[in-house]
C-alpha cells in the first residue's frame, strides 16, 4: 500500500492579492462617484437654464398681453386713460452680497397718446415719455405702485460679472418692449 503524505495548506489570499482587489475596488469607486458628480452638476445647470428660459417666457407674454400686468388700474398704468403699459426691463446684475444673482424686472409705461412719427422703436419709445414704475412713482394724476419683481436662479446660478479696474458692472439688461406705433414686440 501506497502512503499518501497530505500536506497542510492554509486556504485564504496573500497580502498583495487583497491590497490589488482594493485598489481596484477604490478606483471603480472614484470613477463611479465623479461620474455621479458630474451627471448632478449637469443636471443642475440643465434646470437652472431652463428655469431662466421659462421666466423670460413669462415675462414675454405678460407684454403680449399687458392686462396680465396690473389689476383694475392701480399697477402699471393699466386700464387708465393717460397711461400705456409698452413693456418689461429685465436687470441681471444689479445685486450684491446674498443678491447679488438676483434678476429684477420692471414694468415700461409711458404715454397712451402714440407718436405722430414712426422714426424708428427706440424713438418712437422715447416720444411717449417711457419710465420704469419703480417704487412710487407719479404717472400724471395717479401713483402707481411698484412693479418691481425679483427672481432667483436656480442652484444659485449666476452670470458672471464684467469687471473693469477691480469694479464689477450691471451684468445686463433686457428690454422686451412693444412699438407704440405698431405694437411689434
Amino acid at each position: 500500500m501506497k502512503n499518501t503524505i497530505k500536506t497542510n495548506q492554509k486556504q485564504g489570499f496573500t497580502l498583495i492579492e487583497t491590497m490589488l482587489v482594493l485598489g481596484i475596488t477604490g478606483l471603480i469607486l472614484i470613477g463611479a462617484l465623479a461620474g455621479t458628480y458630474q451627471s448632478i452638476a449637469r443636471q443642475r445647470y440643465n434646470d437652472s437654464v431652463r428655469s431662466y428660459a421659462e421666466f423670460l417666457r413669462r415675462i414675454y407674454s405678460e407684454v403680449a398681453a399687458p392686462e396680465s400686468l396690473g389689476s383694475s388700474g392701480t399697477t402699471a398704468g393699466v386700464g387708465q386713460s393717460n397711461t400705456a403699459v409698452y413693456g418689461k426691463a429685465v436687470i441681471f446684475g444689479a445685486g450684491s452680497g446674498d443678491n447679488a444673482n438676483l434678476i429684477y424686472t420692471a414694468t415700461l409705461v409711458g404715454s397712451a397718446t402714440p407718436p405722430t412719427s414712426t422714426a424708428g422703436f427706440v424713438s418712437e419709445l422715447a416720444s411717449v415719455n417711457l419710465q420704469f414704475v419703480c417704487g412710487q412713482t407719479s404717472l400724471g394724476a395717479v401713483t402707481q405702485a411698484s412693479s418691481v419683481e425679483s427672481y432667483r436662479p436656480l442652484w444659485d446660478a449666476a452670470v458672471d460679472p464684467i469687471r473693469y479696474d477691480g469694479r464689477s458692472y450691471i451684468k445686463g439688461t433686457l428690454i422686451i418692449a412693444r412699438a407704440p406705433t405698431s405694437g411689434i414686440i
